[in-house]
């Protein structure tokens, strides 16, 4: 039976972790889980951008190249402002961190959530996981003869 304390991290991974880490850095037990899911959080957080990141250009390319300037002073405004708002969020009194957090993850996977929906009802669009883009395979006897014509007639 494997024992699971109060974060959900069991007894034995647990040692485990706070064995490697201790080798690294000065760690307290009780400090292992909170860095855990710390250190998780932010990965998930450098993952989405990498997910915004592309649809933000597309975007802007699909406005146009003249647009670019605008829409990353648009996206400094907002991160601007976004950041003491969230941090604000999460520090109300009265309300415990942890449903804060939970509260602004659902909060922000909602609005990526609204993007790629936005994004997918537009025109221009493409349609995800299309078999249609994909060019079809040659045949075997057009890749045999492709392979077989001298380079001199293929270039002329």
């Amino acid at each position: 039976m494997m024992i699971v304390n109060k974060m959900g991290i069991s007894n034995r991974l647990h040692s485990i972790l706070f064995a490697s880490l201790r080798k690294v850095v000065t760690i307290h037990s009780h400090e292992v889980t909170p860095l855990v899911f710390s250190t998780l959080s932010m990965i998930c957080v450098l993952s989405s951008y990498f997910v915004v990141a592309p649809l933000c250009e597309d975007a802007g390319i699909t406005l146009g190249t003249d647009q670019l300037p605008r829409l990353f002073v648009a996206s400094l405004v907002v991160t601007v402002f976004a950041s003491p708002a969230a941090a604000a969020f999460l520090n109300r009194p009265g309300v415990h961190s942890s449903a804060s957090l939970r509260q602004l993850y659902i909060f922000v996977g909602c609005i990526l959530l609204s993007f790629y929906m936005a994004y997918m009802v537009s025109t221009k669009a493409p349609a995800p996981f299309t078999l249609t883009s994909i060019p079809p395979r040659p045949s075997a006897s057009s890749s045999f003869h492709a392979l077989s014509t001298p380079a001199s007639s293929v270039i002329d």
